[in-house]
């Protein structure tokens, strides 16, 4: 958990995710391999799935820091009797009914280290799901690592891109009856390589969606070391396919590649690209390719492994890109095979920035598989994809954007899936948003660096919420505080705090409830919060 102050404490226990394996095969890659996060049951509080080799867990979110396991009556728990390795999960609305179903890629069975078969889990919407990835066409009997839900073919509906190690990628287009039908070749995605990770983002900044895979460099790998095998770039041609531009772009090689993704390190508007390495290189460096797009006006890539300082040697496996320190950039968590993690802290990133959290109601309510595209006040357009991927791993967070020297935008669409749009328009930099489909913009909070002397009511989270909300604000100084709940009347409803606090960030949590314990309505409610002479207050949306 973080603390909001730099450093973080460990909850597995206290929050019920120790993940006690029985009878499971073990084998060199290890027991646990990834962690994915959604919200399948749309109560706005983040669910967790864990993959093993053997029976997976479903953590349903009790809404008050605790997990429960519930893979087994949900029907979620993939091979429970410890054969096949699981690696990695992705949560994704394949049927777009506006609740998310579950992608299972398997790597290998343990048994007879033969390939399993990917898993395809149907979200039936009572808290159960069904099996139905021999009838769907996804059940890949490759050696899947990730696999990354997006539209490749351009009709709207959501394909699912299977990243292979030891043979060839699949492209797996959706029907729209809940078949998918194998379109690699004729969407010019095939990669034979041994594939591992794959980001997705828009490099050349054109509106359409490219997509970059790490593989092994052929010089690690039996065979001719003459003849590399290459991480491929494709670059979105507009028309349902895609062009290999790896070597145009110089991001061929990153070794023995990993986790890769996409994000705009340097808020100077394109997107910058960064991939993790490891086993058999003695030393196997990370690679740091910056974008310069921005800066030339068309776009190239330079290795600034070294000079960023994010090359470290460690055997990795995973990474994620996230803002832990809530400054508005990116920084970095690389997952280490044999060694502690590294944890980056971005300190390079002069330019602005906007953070936008997305809230479905007929879609999923994380929005996975959303578009959002953004223009600045210079006429900049900037576009992204939200799916949450990473290799063996999948998070819910804001979608990130630099702007470079830009101070406002002009206009927000955000193109939610399934259809519809939300138009926001003139909206400042250096803050989180929060979008809701059919609502627009809920909440606006600035959310600088934060220092120990500032005063700020820093967010709220969920919002909207079904039960419990969490309020995060930070004192200037230890004194008096009072926090309390109004209605959209101006009726105050609750008092959640009222006495002396100490100086730096609190959370504190409100349950939807009125100051005699009686539950409120759906509405529009208002938490304010008065200290040293100060007064701040934020909008909050309770849907029961």
């Amino acid at each position: 958990r973080n603390n909001g102050d730099g450093t973080f404490t460990n909850v597995t226990v206290s929050a019920g995710v120790m993940d006690t394996l029985i009878n499971n095969k073990v084998d060199f890659m290890g027991t646990r391999s990834g962690a994915a996060w959604g919200d399948f049951d749309n109560d706005g509080y983040p669910d967790l799935y864990i993959t093993n080799n053997g029976a997976n867990k479903l953590y349903h979110n009790q809404g008050d820091g605790t997990f429960v396991d519930i893979a087994e009556e949900a029907g979620v728990q993939g091979d429970r009797y410890g054969f096949d390795h699981h690696a990695s999960s992705c949560w994704w609305d394949f049927d777009l009914d506006g609740d998310l179903d579950l992608y299972i890629s398997v790597w290998r069975n343990a048994n007879d280290l033969q390939f399993g078969h990917n898993i395809l889990y149907e979200n039936l919407g009572d808290g159960t799901f069904r099996d139905i990835s021999e009838q769907s066409g996804l059940n890949d009997r490759e050696a899947t690592w990730t696999s990354l839900p997006f539209d490749a073919t351009g009709d709207g509906l959501p394909d699912m891109y299977v990243v292979n190690d030891y043979g060839p990628n699949h492209l797996f287009a959706n029907n729209g009856d809940g078949t998918f039908t194998d379109m690699t070749a004729a969407v010019a995605l095939e990669d034979t390589g041994n594939g591992m990770g794959v980001a997705i983002g828009d490099i050349n900044n054109d509106g359409f969606f490219d997509v970059y895979c790490t593989n092994i460099e052929g010089v690690f790998w039996e065979g001719d070391p003459n003849k590399p095998t290459y991480n491929p770039l494709f670059i979105n041609n507009g028309d349902g396919t895609f062009s290999n531009k790896t070597l145009e772009y110089g991001v061929e090689g990153t070794g023995w590649g990993w986790a890769t993704e996409f994000f705009d390190s340097d808020h100077d508007g394109d997107e910058d690209l960064y991939a993790v390495n490891g086993f058999r290189i003695e030393p196997g460096e990370n690679f740091f390719f910056r974008n310069l797009l921005a800066e030339r006006g068309t776009p190239a890539m330079q290795n600034i492994s070294q000079e960023s300082g994010s090359n470290g040697e460690a055997e990795a496996r995973g990474m994620v890109t996230f803002d832990f320190d809530n400054d508005g950039d990116l920084d970095i968590l690389v997952a280490n095979f044999r060694e502690s993690a590294y944890l980056y802290e971005n300190i390079a990133a002069p330019g602005n920035w906007l953070k936008i959290i997305l809230v479905g109601r007929q879609a999923n309510r994380p929005a996975f598989g959303s578009i959002v595209r953004l223009t600045t006040e210079t006429g900049l357009t900037l576009h992204r994809h939200y799916d949450g991927v990473d290799f063996l791993g999948q998070s819910m967070a804001p979608v990130h954007f630099g702007l470079g020297d830009a101070q406002k935008i002009s206009r927000i669409v955000v193109e939610w899936p399934g259809g519809g749009q939300e138009i926001i328009e003139n909206i400042a930099a250096n803050q989180t948003i929060t979008i809701e489909q059919g609502a627009g913009l809920i909440t606006a909070v600035p959310a600088e660096r934060a220092q120990p002397g500032d005063f700020r009511l820093l967010s709220t989270f969920p919002n909207p919420f079904r039960h419990e909300t969490g309020i995060l604000f930070q004192l200037e100084q230890a004194g008096e505080v009072r926090i309390s709940i109004s209605d959209i009347l101006g009726r105050e409803v609750r008092t959640i705090a009222g006495g002396k606090m100490a100086a730096g960030r609190h959370t504190l949590h409100w349950d939807g409830r009125d100051q005699h314990g009686r539950t409120l309505s759906s509405g529009i409610y208002f938490v304010r919060i008065t200290a040293g002479g100060q007064m701040q207050t934020a909008k909050m949306l309770l849907r029961r």
